[in-house]
């Protein structure tokens, strides 16, 4: 490990199913984990045998000033071994993480667009709290896509009033959106696309067809879901 990732014990406090096979899990905030919003860990077994992947990374969904460490991710009906004894986890029971890592990472001195697709929405979440908390005095936005309108952190997201919230649940309403959003804010915004790779091939060449600039593009591809 580097030596600025750490490991950390985590304390599971309980986990939610949204829909039909997101599930966020909820964890202690180890007290000397330091982290920019959007950033990810390592996650680790503790005295349990799995097969295959033995490690997985998962979005820290949470801001650094708050109690709770949140992960979400997808669990289908054949999940791997790992996620199958993550479903297992019981209250007070542990997991590991090493970390922080990534680069997808809020630039406050623009207006912030996030455009997150499923799962991907773990990615902005930290990021979206923080800006509501902390008033930046710029325009921020985030448009969430699920084509089946299960919204993960959703609640969270109620009555904010510095971040402006959007709900799609096709693919030509989030094209249209992108567009939308990338003729009218040009280089003055940074874009945070984040979800499977499909969908941020798809919206960033659409931001880039309309004259933004790469550099004020970042993306975070989630695979294996």
């Amino acid at each position: 490990m580097s030596k600025e990732m750490k490991r950390f014990e985590l304390t599971l406090i309980d986990n939610e199913q949204v829909g039909v096979d997101y599930f966020i899990f909820n964890f202690e905030m180890p007290k000397n984990l330091i982290f920019k919003e959007g950033q990810y860990g390592a996650f680790k077994h503790v005295d349990k045998e799995i097969e295959g992947r033995k490690v997985r990374a998962f979005t820290f969904a949470s801001t650094n000033n708050e109690d709770v460490l949140k992960i979400a991710t997808v669990i289908n009906d054949s999940p791997s071994d790992f996620k199958a004894k993550m479903l297992d986890l019981k209250k007070g029971d542990t997991m590991t993480v090493d970390g922080p890592l990534g680069g997808f990472t809020l630039d406050e001195d623009k207006n912030a667009i996030f455009f997150a697709a499923g799962i991907g929405i773990t990615a902005a979440r930290g990021m979206v709290k923080y800006l509501e908390e902390f008033d930046n005095g710029k325009e921020n936005i985030l448009i969430h896509a699920e084509h089946r309108e299960f919204y993960c952190f959703k609640e969270d997201f109620k009555d904010f009033n510095n971040v402006l919230v959007k709900y799609e649940n096709t693919g030509a309403n989030m094209k249209d959106t992108a567009a939308n959003m990338a003729r009218k804010y040009k280089n003055d915004s940074v874009y945070y696309v984040s979800g499977n790779p499909g969908f941020v091939t798809a919206v960033t060449t659409i931001i880039q067809g309309q004259g933004v600039d790469p550099k004020q593009i970042k993306f975070e591809k989630f695979t294996g879901y």
